[in-house]
């Protein structure tokens, strides 16, 4: 495999526990939020026995246990309408995205960058099955069709995997970088070195990704942006 492949597993590698740790944090801190709802719904009992002590006194300890639990919530149900809404924006199913996004970071790719360039792949498919000449060209250099057998268009996720073994078969470093560039729009190099691992390896990040715990699933992606809605 390429070294640029290599390269990728070894970042995956050291970085995989940085990402284990900040998992174990969060449920560090859910586990803290229901400590803390639980002494202050001890709080709210005691208080409730007091004959001295007022409804309002009552409702303000329950309200204290509850507003951290109501703001996790949104914060969450949020995320989740975000995460649902760009990738199926981008055409690629949520849990795909959120494997990718996740993997492509560890390989020193932003967010922002994963997202234009899948952005940008969406565009040059749409060109491509429009008959927009550089687009069809682009496409017909690394031997990648836009259509399917009966005509229709492609999804994003397929074009993605399949450019990513096209990559992973390109020898030349500054061939790579063109292909990148012109149809991802990559002008650093980091999310064609990426992708340049291929399809099976990303298939294989995606798996770690959700073996981690890391992943929300699609059950529960649409269940939150029901909520945000």
């Amino acid at each position: 495999m390429a070294k640029s492949v290599g390269s990728v597993e070894v970042q995956v590698g050291a970085k995989i526990d940085a990402l284990q740790t900040e998992l174990r944090k969060a449920r560090g801190e859910v586990e803290k939020l229901t400590a803390t709802h639980k002494r202050e719904m001890a709080k709210a009992e005691t208080a409730s026995k007091g004959f001295t002590q007022s409804i309002g006194g009552i409702k303000t300890a329950i309200a204290g246990a509850t507003v951290a639990l109501g703001a996790m919530l949104v914060k969450s149900s949020t995320l989740g309408d975000q995460i649902a809404k760009t990738s199926q924006a981008l055409g690629i199913g949520a849990e795909q995205y959120q494997a990718w996004g996740k993997s492509a970071s560890l390989a020193g790719v932003d967010q922002s960058v994963f997202d234009r360039s899948l952005a940008r792949l969406n565009r040059n498919i749409g060109d491509a099955n429009r008959g927009l000449k550089t687009a069809v060209d682009a496409f017909e250099r690394v031997g990648i069709a836009t259509r399917n057998a009966d005509g229709s268009a492609r999804d994003a996720q397929s074009v993605f995997l399949e450019l990513a073994d096209k990559l992973s078969q390109v020898s030349s470093a500054s061939d790579r970088a063109a292909i990148g560039a012109e149809l991802l729009g990559d002008r650093t190099g980091r999310m064609t070195t990426f992708l340049a691992a291929g399809a099976k390896e990303l298939g294989g990040m995606s798996e770690e990704m959700k073996r981690l715990g890391l992943i929300i699933d699609d059950r529960t992606l649409k269940a939150m942006e029901r909520a945000n809605d």
